[in-house]
């Protein structure tokens, strides 16, 4: 008898031993709405007594004795909480259920030596906000004088492109079974006279200011923010699929010929350049409208004419190696009217 239980003991061990791996589902945005580059952003002066505004920053500081640091890098990574480079909202489904997820493209910053304070760097980072279809319809149906907050959401940072975000959104999922546990909201209202949205990006509900926008708050014509909103409006990419297929908006296609560029072992003390190129291959013009990176070390350079369909043309990326020594892994976005598309350089710095 003990030797057929051993038996049947080892028979299921082998066949747990045996089994196949398995990877995990690969999901993707099913689609998202216009990407926002430039809007208004309101804060008021007490001291000054009138309002300030900025280009994709609230802030209330005038900067008068430095105006060249009026809506700079540096002056955007001190207000990180209220500033953007660019906002989408796209759509995740999983599991048969919709969630709604704020891609919010961002300037921040930090001390390189952050005991002694000193040399401050900024940098670009990328932050999800998921929302439930419920809370989502609560932005959506903005009215006259109504604030409306959307409850709820959580914040996830990522630097590598969509496909890392996902995967922190379906591992919160499998692993907790929920996913609304940090509590940021995002409040709305539309102007009385009903022609513009005022909005803050999902702050945590002890961060929030006065709920009538009394200090600040961002500003855009309806017409743009319902823009944002509707993600049914085109199919998005992601990271994951850029690799094996073009990047298509509309009628205009932007076709990498690659999107990771390895420097190998470089020396400290010199800019290394690399020349990531593409082509048109729609049938409309394609226009590179801007490329941020997370560190101050990287200098993109492009042109901002249209790109003809069928022509070829490039983005330059230079590295800085001063004071960097050894391996780096840096991303960059390149946004465009045929959609974003995430590159990066990396490599090993030696002195």
């Amino acid at each position: 008898m003990k030797k057929i239980l051993f038996a049947f003991v080892m028979m299921n061990s082998t066949l747990s031993w045996g089994q196949d791996r398995v990877n995990r589902i690969k999901h993707t945005f099913s689609s998202s709405g216009e990407t926002i580059a430039a809007t208004t952003g309101w804060a008021f002066n007490n001291e000054a007594g009138e309002w300030v505004g900025y280009q994709n920053l609230i802030s209330s500081d005038q900067y008068k004795n430095y105006p060249s640091l009026k809506g700079s890098r540096y002056h955007k990574s001190k207000c990180s909480r209220n500033t953007f480079e660019s906002l989408t909202f796209k759509k995740l489904v999983y599991s048969d259920t919709t969630y709604y997820v704020l891609v919010v493209d961002a300037v921040e910053g930090s001390y390189k030596y952050p005991s002694i304070q000193e040399d401050w760097e900024d940098y670009n980072t990328i932050r999800g906000y998921v929302f439930t279809e419920a809370e989502f319809k609560k932005i959506k149906n903005h009215q006259n004088g109504k604030i409306y907050f959307s409850a709820g959401g959580s914040r996830y940072d990522y630097s590598q492109g969509d496909e890392l975000l996902i995967n922190k959104i379906i591992s919160t999922f499998q692993n907790r079974g929920y996913l609304f546990e940090s509590g940021y909201q995002m409040k709305v209202t539309k102007t009385d006279d009903g022609k513009n949205v005022r909005f803050l990006l999902p702050q945590r509900e002890s961060t929030y200011s006065p709920v009538d926008f009394k200090n600040n708050y961002f500003e855009m014509e309806v017409e743009k923010f319902n823009a944002l909103l509707n993600v049914d409006l085109k199919l998005d990419v992601t990271k994951s699929n850029i690799e094996s297929s073009p990047i298509v908006s509309n009628s205009t296609v932007i076709k990498m010929e690659e999107i990771i560029h390895d420097f190998g072992n470089i020396a400290e003390g010199k800019v290394y350049s690399h020349e990531f190129k593409f082509t048109n291959s729609g049938t409309s013009p394609l226009i590179i409208e801007n490329l941020t990176a997370r560190c101050s070390c990287i200098t993109p350079k492009w042109s901002k004419d249209p790109i003809a369909p069928g022509q070829t043309s490039s983005v330059i990326i230079d590295y800085d190696t001063k004071g960097r020594p050894g391996f780096f892994s840096k991303g960059i976005t390149l946004f465009s009217n045929g959609g974003l598309v995430q590159l990066e350089v990396k490599g090993s710095v030696t002195k």
